[in-house]
């Protein structure tokens, strides 16, 4: 398992001034014009793939932190091309990739490493 706090650190102050939007997971989902997001970083949360084969939205990043969500997603994540923020511990078994930011924080926050 590796920590890589340049890949983290790449992106501080990227996106200074722009809005960003954090997309949450349920059949809401299903009722949003997507495309309306095209222009501004979206998070996507956990198993935001799952409407993929609905839209041609992609976020611009993919967050998941919780251990059954990464082992469940497990294919997916080691398959995307999308940057994604892992839990460094949960997502000890995921094949590693270039695009995989493991999260190796402090106490009180994700998980050591």
């Amino acid at each position: 398992m590796f920590c890589l706090q340049h890949q983290i650190l790449s992106y501080q102050n990227k996106y200074v001034g722009k809005k960003a939007v954090i997309l949450c997971n349920g059949p809401s989902l299903n009722d949003v014009d997507l495309s309306r997001l095209e222009n501004h970083f979206c998070f996507g949360l956990n198993k935001i793939n799952l409407i993929f084969d609905r839209t041609a939205f992609r976020p611009s990043c993919i967050v998941a932190v919780n251990n059954l969500v990464i082992e469940q997603n497990r294919d997916f994540f080691s398959q995307t091309n999308i940057p994604i923020f892992l839990d460094g511990v949960a997502s000890k078994n995921l094949i590693h990739r270039p695009n995989h930011i493991h999260l190796c924080c402090h106490e009180g926050g994700f998980s050591k490493c």
